[in-house]
């Protein structure tokens, strides 16, 4: 089988798209760069929405920080406040 032909029939394997079981022998190194490359995808659709719901969240909380509503303003800075100084990994768990 070529590489094309790998491409064209695992390429979108991970969304549902070509054929769905695993080469059953002689699997190349093509066959596997495709394979692994066609589950990354599944990452970079979760990184495309993380940045846009992150950029609008952050956005947000910035503007009612700034507002002269308190009832936005006292909870947006508290959130701040607590969040300011705590790394990512630990961010996430806070989240969760």
């Amino acid at each position: 089988m070529s590489c094309f032909q790998t491409l064209t029939d695992y390429g979108l394997r991970s969304i549902g798209l070509g054929v769905r079981g695993l080469p059953k022998a002689d699997i190349s190194l093509c066959d596997q760069i495709v394979l692994i490359g066609s589950g990354m995808i599944w990452n970079i659709y979760f990184a495309v929405i993380a940045l846009f719901l992150g950029f609008f969240a952050a956005t947000t909380i910035a503007f009612a920080k700034n507002s002269s509503v308190a009832l936005f303003r006292i909870p947006s800075s508290i959130f701040i406040f607590f969040t300011e100084g705590i790394s990512i990994i630990h961010s996430i768990f806070y989240c969760l």
